[in-house]
């Protein structure tokens, strides 16, 4: 394990200083963020905010919370088979995908809104005011679902002066986004409005072959069709009360994620062998060709899919927010009510063989919450916020998973270990010449997965600042939280090869050989609940804490130490796979961060420097092994580290900015973590990496493992030991009526593996050396623009990841084809250009 050292902070402190040093006392504007669920200035808030700027967005070209990622070292974002399928995490941490019953570990908030689940969250940013990033356990004042952090998006509220903007951009690969936004009073005194709408369309940078022989049916992959509007109005109704209300709309309809293949093992070469006819009756003159080269790799963007995927999520939604000034305190009551609906149809198999036909998603949510929170208002004194919240949600999930007509060819070569002819297949419907026609038949599969869940939430919660001699103030908050889901499972599965208990048929036989054929059971029997036995009703509570003592050494510098915990309730397996009561949820995750931090203010900018040491007990892991995805605890987990924010203007032209974040980060306990089967008897052909593969029961003895790997002292995949953002901005006149500004942006993260079941080092085996699955960012962004006052029209041309550099944001074990992987590749470069005229 790589020991954190302190010298870093000091590194950090001297490049401050070096910035300082002969600069030019140009001032710049007070950042104000509302973290403690109250208007502050940044440098007045002691914990760890990242704030990206409306001026910052636009310059950065950041389309979405995906794109904001760059600018905000803390935060990373994993987008992967569709668009509903998206994990945020900060410092490390973080999950909530690949299974309806998870909730997220970080909260994204929007206008005091929270987002249950990523995939409300995914549309074109709106009309943005700010966006802060809050790093650590915010269970105190934002509840559960913050046991990792918070993204807290701000909007601009309506103005009662007219103005508006209209925002047009084409680029490359066929992109064409506009945007626009009008403002103002209606007439009615002391009522405003603000309308705002987008539409973002491209062609996107990938494409599926797999279709048919005809070019022209190839159908485009990771390309962007998006729509939204957001509508407000606000009701100055006295100068003590204010009501605005917001109602919101958005539809993605676009096709993600394109991947490429990392190894091609021997499961890989039977499925190729099915689409050229080397198995079965196939026409070559159709479908031969329709398989990735061998020396493809996920950054030539192609896919071979035998139909064409869809995805569709919508969200809409209202929230009332009404502001009361009692005159020692201020009354806030945020009422909210959405629905988020994603259907989604893609080849689970990834290939163009017509093992599955169909793999539809149907994911349904309704929410309601209700949050009523008091806030003194006094200048001095103890500063206070109490407050309660209350949520209710209704999810549905619907999936079915039907066999292709080729599964039945495929599941006989995978259980031989790819030998034509040894009627595997038959041995296990008894014998009988053809008898194995009855498993894996054209139509079977999943035919309903019905899960229904219920989520009732409410919190308690108080914070105070307590101010104490001599400029030291104490914070103490407290947050209680209880809740309680109720779920309802319905399964129905055709398949039946999954029937068969091959325990007591290994058992019987004393052939544990056959227990290797549960490579092919993809659907294994499922009680549905509740039951005599189960009541399919989960319960969590917690109380958590936090505890802070901040000094102010100077009208310009304050340090801080604090002590948070953080908490996630239980999270229910709305899967097929939670055969059991032992397998439908995983208990509720834990964190808890020891921090210290400074804060200084120049007149010419700021330095904040965080060290934290964080950890989580009963992380929420959801790994994709290779058949199904498998909830469970992971353990303990630690990351030590620091992270620095700094602007400096140092001259009248030149403003730089330097984020970064360095952690060191250890699994304390996970005996039980994700891995890849070892090779035995019967799966010959599988390929076996040192680095992923599962422990032997017996040493040395490769015909059996565990089906586990004990990864304590091991580092967690997908987390950079170092990430930055290093930007400068050039501001100058061209003219008395043309103003213009020159961006620069390096985006640093360096090597991690992306997940821990994928080898992430290159390791020959035979004459195939695999693609390493890792995540790295050497990225330069610019941006260049011109405003012509007079007019308020404004051009700007933009580049994102113009080095084009070539990283893996995820990866997996190929479904269904024990010993192949593959990965989800970045984005290529974009660039564009963008026209705005303000009035």
């Amino acid at each position: 394990m790589k020991r954190y050292k302190q010298k870093n902070i000091y590194v950090s402190l001297a490049v401050s200083a070096l910035f300082s040093v002969g600069a030019v006392q140009a001032e710049i504007e007070e950042i104000t963020v509302t973290a403690n669920k109250r208007t502050q200035s940044l440098q007045d808030v002691p914990i760890t905010v990242s704030v990206t700027s409306a001026e910052t967005i636009q310059q950065s070209s950041i389309v979405d919370l995906i794109d904001l990622q760059t600018a905000v070292p803390a935060l990373r974002v994993n987008q992967l088979q569709n668009s509903a399928q998206t994990n945020f995490t900060i410092r490390g941490f973080g999950n909530g995908a690949n299974n309806p019953g998870i909730e997220p570990s970080v909260l994204v908030v929007v206008d005091g809104v929270p987002r249950s689940r990523s995939s409300s969250s995914l549309a074109d940013l709106p009309n943005i005011e700010r966006i802060e990033v809050l790093s650590g356990p915010q269970s105190t004042l934002f509840g559960k679902n913050a046991s990792a952090g918070v993204i807290s998006i701000t909007t601009k509220a309506p103005e009662e002066e007219m103005g508006g903007v209209v925002e047009t951009t084409l680029g490359n690969y066929g992109s064409q986004i506009i945007k626009g936004t009008l403002t103002g009073s209606t007439g009615i005194e002391n009522l405003t409005y603000r309308i705002s709408a987008s539409t973002n369309e491209s062609d996107g940078y990938g494409t599926n072959l797999g279709t048919s022989a005809d070019a022209s049916d190839d159908t485009p992959l990771n390309n962007r069709d998006r729509s939204a509007v957001r509508a407000q109005l606000q009701w100055d109704a006295a100068d003590d009360l204010t009501a605005r209300f917001i109602y919101d709309k958005d539809k993605i309809d676009e096709v993600c994620c394109v991947t490429g293949p990392l190894f091609a093992g021997g499961a890989t070469s039977i499925n190729n062998g099915i689409v050229a006819g080397t198995f079965g009756p196939q026409d070559l003159g159709i479908r031969g060709f329709l398989q990735a080269e061998p020396n493809a790799n996920p950054w030539d963007y192609q896919i071979y899919m035998n139909f064409e995927p869809t995805n569709v999520a919508e969200n809409e939604g209202f929230s009332l927010h009404i502001e009361k000034d009692l005159g020692n305190m201020a009354l806030t009551s945020i009422t909210s009510d959405r629905n988020t609906e994603m259907q989604s149809n893609f080849d689970a198999d990834f290939s163009a063989a017509d093992l599955v036909k169909e793999q539809k998603l149907d994911y349904q949510f309704d929410t309601f919450t209700q949050e009523f929170r008091l806030t003194s208002t006094n200048e001095s004194g103890v500063q206070w916020t109490a407050g309660l919240f209350y949520s209710d949600e209704d999810t549905v999930n619907d999936r079915t998973v039907i066999f292709g007509s080729e599964m039945n060819t495929y599941a006989e070569l995978i259980l031989s270990g790819g030998v034509p002819g040894q009627n595997t297949l038959d041995a296990f419907a008894g014998g009988a010449d053809g008898a194995g026609d009855v498993f894996f038949v054209d139509g079977g599969g999943s035919q309903q997965e019905l899960f229904n869940m219920n989520s009732e939430t409410v919190s308690l919660f108080v914070n105070a600042d307590i101010p104490l001699a001599d400029n030291w103030t104490a914070t103490v908050g407290l947050n209680k939280t209880h809740d309680e889901k109720t779920v309802t499972a319905e399964i129905l599965i055709a398949d039946e090869f999954s029937k068969l208990n091959l325990d007591a048929m290994a058992a019987a036989t004393d052939n544990p050989a056959l227990l290797d054929a549960k490579i092919a059971q993809f659907f294994p029997p499922f009680t549905d609940y509740p039951n005599d036995a189960e009541d399919g009703i989960f319960k969590s509570d917690d109380l958590t804490h936090t505890l802070r003592l901040t000094h102010d050494l100077s009208e310009s510098t304050k340090v801080y130490a604090s002590h948070s915990t953080g908490f996630k309730p239980i999270s229910v397996n709305l899967s097929v796979n939670a055969v059991n009561s032992g397998m439908r949820s995983a208990d509720e995750e834990y964190s808890e961060n020891l921090e210290v931090g400074v804060k200084h203010t120049m007149d010419n900018g700021y330095i904040n420097v965080a060290m934290f040491s964080q950890k989580i007990e009963g992380f929420q892991s959801n790994t994709f092994n290779g058949q199904a995805f498998e909830l469970t605890n992971a353990g303990n987990q630690k990351h030590m580290g620091f992270e620095l924010d700094m602007k400096q203007q140092v001259s009248e032209d030149w403003l730089v900015g330097l984020s970064a974040m360095y952690i060191d980060a250890e699994y304390l306990e996970y005996d039980k973590g994700p891995c890849d089967h070892v090779t035995d008897a019967t799966n010959g052909f599988a390929v076996i990496f040192d680095e992923v593969k599962c422990d032997l029961r017996i040493p040395g003895n490769n015909l059996s493992d565990k089906g586990w790997r004990d990864r304590a002292g091991e580092t967690p995949a997908g987390i950079h030991d170092w990430s930055a953002n290093l930007n400068a901005t050039y501001s100058f006149n061209v003219s008395d009526a043309v103003s213009s500004f020159l961006r620069l942006e390096y985006v640093y993260e360096s090597e991690a593996a992306v997940v821990e079941n994928v080898p992430s080092k290159p390791e020959a085996y035979v004459s195939n050396t695999n693609i390493p699955a890792v995540r790295s960012s050497k990225n330069f962004n610019m941006s260049m623009g011109f405003n012509h006052a007079p007019s308020g029209i404004e051009v700007m041309l933009w580049g994102r990841n113009l080095t084009n550099h070539q990283a893996l944001l995820s990866a997996f074990p190929t479904t269904a084809a024990p010993g192949s992987y593959g990965g989800y590749p970045t984005a290529p470069k974009t660039y564009g250009l963008t026209a705005r005229a303000t009035f």
